[in-house]
């Protein structure tokens, strides 16, 4: 039992020690949520107010891209730092003891912020809104707003598991928020130009970007319903409205399953972490078997990003559709080599074979 109580106490330090070294991430994100609250209070505050936050839930995927990425870089960043990362693990606490209190600090780093701003929301809407139950939309704000970050949290946290360094943390996490849209740039760059008359349809890999999603659906929608009353307002009579909010069932069912994909990403990474070797850090990648695919999907994505640039500036060309794409393979191979390697000196007879 002591040592039960013991390990306890430990456990609410470390929570206790994220949430005050780290504590301008998430005042910062006060701050921002206030610039947010500033906005959105310009218009009437009758209507426009609840309408605006409900509608700033789409705003919140991309601040929460962000924000996650950020807070589980600030919170496993020891483990980028050889010194750092050997020194915290020989303390007598266990790998799944410091990964649960970083979780539980992430959750507060969210929460405690957006619930502030949901509660100050509460009271405006309350002493000036004519919507009908729109008490509600702050809450469903509050709710939208944590399983968006739940998401990216646990993205982030898994991409800090399998990289051993910050640059290669935001490289990995780039490449799976935004994998299927540089699928399309690929195919559309590539492919579809060597097919007379054939566009790219870009609607399947609009569907596997998460951020793109949350962005483009709608979570509450609103009406405005005329009531038949008037008033006057500086001299001149108008209509009264009333608002109505109606909840979209296909995009809280989307933040949903994403929000459990973020889970499983966390216990993942846990997974991970409790196998992951101390001497991986300041690598670009922690996990071994990764650096095939990552080799593969950088090369092929840099030849891709060759020939996007040059249609962007030059229009297209059929000599550059085939000498470009060689170029950027080229090119993005021995980056590739260089960034798992951690030197430039990678122009190997092995590494031309490959």
């Amino acid at each position: 039992m002591r040592s039960k109580n013991l390990s306890c106490k430990f456990h609410w330090s470390l929570i206790r020690k994220d949430l005050t070294r780290f504590w301008p991430v998430w005042v910062g994100y006060i701050l921002c949520l206030i610039i947010v609250q500033v906005l959105q209070s310009n218009d009437d505050l009758n209507y426009w107010y609840a309408a605006n936050m409900g509608e700033g839930i789409a705003i919140m995927g991309v601040v929460n891209l962000c924000y996650g990425f950020l807070v589980a870089m600030m919170l496993f960043g020891d483990l980028f730092n050889t010194r750092m990362c050997n020194g915290i693990h020989s303390l007598p606490l266990k790998r799944e003891h410091w990964f649960d209190a970083h979780v539980k600090a992430a959750i507060l780093f969210s929460l405690v912020p957006t619930a502030l701003m949901a509660a100050f929301s509460e009271v405006i809407i309350v002493l000036y809104s004519k919507m009908v139950a729109g008490w509600t939309v702050p809450l469903y704000w509050l709710a939208a707003s944590n399983l968006q970050f739940l998401f990216f949290f646990g993205l982030a946290v898994f991409c800090a598991m399998c990289a051993g360094s910050r640059f290669g943390m935001a490289v990995v996490y780039g490449i799976l928020n935004f994998f299927s849209i540089l699928i399309y740039l690929l195919v559309d760059q590539l492919y579809t130009p060597l097919l007379k008359g054939v566009t790219t349809m870009s609607g399947p890999f609009e569907m596997l970007c998460p951020v793109w999603q949350m962005v483009n659906k709608r979570c509450i929608d609103f009406d405005r319903v005329e009531t038949g009353k008037t008033f006057v307002h500086n001299g001149i009579e108008q209509r009264e409205y009333i608002g109505q909010l109606k909840l979209v069932s296909e995009g809280w069912a989307y933040i949903g399953i994403v929000a459990a994909i973020g889970l499983l990403l966390l216990l993942l990474a846990r997974t991970i972490y409790k196998k992951r070797h101390l001497e991986c850090a300041g690598d670009f990648l922690a996990v071994r078997w990764l650096n095939a695919p990552f080799q593969v999907v950088f090369t092929v994505l840099c030849a891709a990003g060759f020939q996007g640039v040059f249609m962007v500036f030059f229009g297209y060309g059929d000599r550059a559709v085939y000498v470009l794409p060689v170029i950027g393979l080229i090119v993005g191979w021995f980056g590739g080599r260089m960034l798992l390697e951690r030197s430039t000196q990678v122009f190997r007879v092995k590494n031309f074979v490959g």
